[in-house]
């Protein structure tokens, strides 16, 4: 492939992002706004992600109550471990073992042995 491809590869990926911020901006993200007014006025607990591009970098997340369940609380820490388009796994499970001390796990008995001595 020749570095004029290249060149043109990128600039219709660049040209697709743009639209897709386009989309986002002026109807994803007003539905969005309504969405979190209603689950804050309600106390609703709500993750949500999108996507704008293949890059983690490029999206939004937003959160509502985070604190009402830790399925929602993994949500939001996995979405918080991307490192160049991919997930670190060690820091999820960093991120998850400092908030919940689980001696049921096997993972984290292994990963943090003196957390989980028996006696």
């Amino acid at each position: 492939m020749t570095v004029q491809n290249n060149v043109s590869i990128m600039e219709e990926e660049e040209r697709e992002t743009h639209a897709k911020e386009i989309i986002y901006d002026e109807q994803i993200s007003p539905l969005m706004q309504k969405i979190i007014e209603i689950c804050k006025e309600h106390d609703i607990g709500m993750f949500a992600e999108v996507e704008i591009s293949d890059s983690l970098s490029e999206g939004c997340t937003s959160n509502i109550n985070m604190n009402k369940s830790m399925r929602m609380d993994m949500l939001y820490i996995l979405s918080r471990c991307g490192e160049d388009n991919s997930v670190n796994i060690d820091k999820f499970f960093m991120n998850i073992a400092k908030k919940y001390d689980n001696g049921q796990s096997i993972y984290m008995r292994r990963a943090f042995p003196e957390k989980h001595v028996t006696q």
